[in-house]
């Protein structure tokens, strides 16, 4: 018997695949930047590198896992993981027995 709360987690993943969007955006094709913004700079000599703990993570980005999730959400929680590690991108760790 599944828990409420892998239940709910299961329900998110259903709802998120059922609105899912291929070619949906998020607005950002309508922010415009006044250049130059940082005129003395270069693109070059900006460094987007974090270090976190001791870790150096390529980008700013963060992957946050899911807790409390069912088998289903295990397995997409690991293959997360598998893209992080692939991508340099940090993940949030979440412990799933499943």
């Amino acid at each position: 018997m599944q828990s409420v709360q892998s239940h709910r987690k299961d329900e998110h993943v259903f709802l998120a695949e059922k609105f899912f969007q291929e070619h949906a955006t998020a607005g950002f094709g309508d922010v415009r930047f006044i250049r130059p913004a940082l005129p003395e700079l270069a693109v070059d000599d900006v460094d987007i590198r974090q270090n976190i703990a001791g870790q150096q993570w390529q980008w700013p980005v963060l992957i946050n896992a899911m807790t409390g999730g069912s088998p289903a959400t295990g397995k997409i929680n690991a293959e997360l993981g598998t893209i992080a590690a692939r991508t340099g991108l940090a993940v949030a760790s979440a412990v799933n027995p499943f």
